[in-house]
């Protein structure tokens, strides 16, 4: 959890969204009377797709969803090396602009920020 978010600060980046479901979820579950370990094993038991798209989805240094064809090329090397530049370039299929996502790349734990949740 960042700085506290009000009407006048969008979230642009797709991991700050991301970040925002979390935590809405785990707001609404605590105003439900449900705890973070509950809402935790809810997770775990109950929706398993989701789980899998948190286990693949990785975002950039700038907060960016990068690419599942990037995210599998990274997965393929060994030892710590590091796709090029060229490789971690990817162009928006509809407009042609060019992205160039940028290490590290990190993975949303949805368990340990929704667990980070307090009742106020």
């Amino acid at each position: 959890m960042g700085e506290p978010w009000n009407v006048d600060k969008p979230l642009r980046k797709d991991e700050e969204r991301r970040a925002a479901q979390v935590e809405i979820d785990a707001i609404v579950a605590l105003s439900l009377g449900v705890t973070a370990d509950e809402l935790c094993m809810i997770y775990r038991t109950q929706f398993p797709v989701m789980r899998r798209y948190d286990q693949e989805d990785r975002f950039d240094a700038n907060g960016r969803k990068v690419p599942k064809e990037i995210v599998k090329a990274d997965a393929k090397l060994k030892d710590g090396a590091e796709l090029s530049v060229a490789d971690r370039t990817w162009a928006h299929p509809q407009s042609g602009v060019e992205y160039v996502y940028e290490y590290p790349f990190r993975q949303l734990d949805r368990e340990a920020y929704a667990g980070g949740v307090q009742e106020v």
